[in-house]
């Protein structure tokens, strides 16, 4: 199967929209990993990839375990997903392991970084008065935006 991707330039956001007559589902993935899907006919296999592994948004997930109720191909192809990560998990849990030298060198550099500057030190005083519109400015402008 053929997909036609494409990277959105002002979300960063690829979307993928998979080739075939009998698959027409649509999955947006951004990079904060909620990813976001509409199914018509099948779910794409990064959506069954996705679903498994606890990454779809609410929404995106709602839909998914619906279309799931009245699919059976799909519901076959989530075990399969299922049975495939609980595999690698097993199999690889064993071997991966961190070396010694690495978990030293990781270690050693909360040692080896001077202090920064603590949380009183890091404010400046406004001197001006255009230094107190501006920090007045930059306060509303993050309490806008943290809406």
């Amino acid at each position: 199967m053929t997909d036609h991707s494409s990277i959105d330039p002002m979300g960063g956001n690829r979307r993928v929209q998979p080739a075939g007559r009998n698959i027409t589902a649509f999955i947006q993935i951004s990079a904060t990993t909620n990813r976001v899907f509409a199914s018509t006919d099948h779910l794409h296999p990064e959506a069954v990839a996705a679903f498994v592994d606890n990454e779809l948004s609410d929404i995106a997930t709602h839909r998914a375990q619906v279309h799931l109720v009245h699919c059976p191909e799909c519901r076959q192809e989530v075990e399969r997903q299922r049975r495939a990560a609980e595999l690698l998990r097993k199999s690889c849990a064993a071997e991966v392991k961190v070396a010694p030298e690495f978990m030293q060198r990781l270690m050693g550099i909360a040692h080896s970084c001077p202090d920064g500057p603590c949380a009183e030190e890091s404010f400046r005083q406004p001197e001006t008065f255009l230094d107190k519109i501006d920090l007045i400015a930059r306060a509303v402008r993050r309490g806008h935006h943290g809406k």
